[in-house]
């Protein structure tokens, strides 16, 4: 925005040299002070476009170096927070651990249906009571060093150099969803009957906004 503005200024005054070396059109020496003021202002016009273009395109080489390693790296904590699911809880569809396996490190849009998959029987274990609220307890502690690696290293990473606001919007609302989960864990120690299952499928619904950010932004840059 600042240097718009000082562009703008400094167009305005080449085209006022401009109009009065024509003005003065018998004062060669005035003339020629013009136009080398009015090319000295152009020229400095120039530069600093071309400086904020070099400057963008260093910041996009730098961050795409390391960008496909942050993102694989999310995705890789993103799965094992899935894989999880099905040490502590009766999921049927263990088909989908294959699915899960082959998104650890590359990833897969067919992890998105997966996800649904996922999603859809949690729901129905929670609706027949077949989760526990200490079988979410234990997932939850199972869990925590990956959400830590997201919400500590990852996240702030993504933050300072991704220009992807869908991606860092999503990662945000994950990290408030794990703030509600500690809430959670905290009453549940007080309060020996709180419920702490609820939290589950908005964590997984979250997870899964963050890969349909992760694949879009993938195919961006393909």
């Amino acid at each position: 925005m600042k240097n718009s503005f000082f562009i703008l200024i400094l167009l305005v005054l080449a085209l006022f040299f401009i109009v009065a070396g024509f003005l003065l059109n018998v004062r060669d020496y005035a003339i020629n002070i013009l136009a080398e003021m009015a090319g000295l202002f152009i020229g400095v016009i120039v530069a600093v476009v071309l400086v904020d273009r070099l400057t963008e395109n260093q910041r996009r080489k730098r961050w795409a170096r390391v960008r496909e390693l942050t993102h694989r790296t999310i995705s890789h904590h993103l799965v094992n927070i899935m894989l999880e699911l099905f040490n502590h809880f009766p999921l049927t569809n263990h088909r989908i651990t294959a699915t899960l396996l082959t998104s650890r490190d590359h990833l897969e849009p067919k992890m998105i249906e997966a996800l649904n998959n996922i999603i859809n029987q949690i729901k129905d274990l929670l609706t027949a009571n077949k989760i526990t609220n200490q079988s979410a307890f234990d997932y939850y502690h199972a869990i925590k060093w990956d959400v830590n690696q997201i919400r500590f290293d990852l996240i702030p990473r993504v933050m300072q150099s991704s220009d992807n606001q869908n991606l860092i919007d999503t990662l945000v609302e994950f990290d408030d969803t794990i703030q509600d989960i500690q809430t959670a864990l905290i009453m549940q120690n007080q309060i020996s009957d709180s419920d702490i299952r609820s939290h589950i499928v908005p964590l997984l619904e979250t997870i899964q906004n963050i890969y349909k950010c992760l694949i879009e932004n993938n195919s961006k840059y393909q």
